[in-house]
């Protein structure tokens, strides 16, 4: 979405909307994988990264490499 969003000012309204709308629905047309699943958890903890102690991250990133290899359920390393 960042690269339409980026594109916004040259669009009209109706257009970024559509645009905006069908990303999302894109997205769900794809089937995930534990791959893709622990990826994504890899990229949001990037984000949180300067909020989580070292102790905090290094768990986090042994409980998304788990779930990635199958040991644990989706759940875990979210909670």
């Amino acid at each position: 979405m960042g690269p339409t969003v980026a594109e916004a000012s040259k669009l009209d309204w109706e257009e970024m909307a559509a645009a905006c709308g069908a990303i999302p629905l894109q997205g769900l047309s794809v089937m995930g994988t534990r791959g893709k699943y622990a990826y994504a958890r890899q990229h949001l903890m990037g984000h949180l990264k300067n909020h989580l102690s070292s102790e905090i991250r290094q768990e986090l990133l042994s409980l998304i490499e788990d779930y990635r290899q199958g040991l644990v359920p989706l759940i875990v390393p979210l909670a």
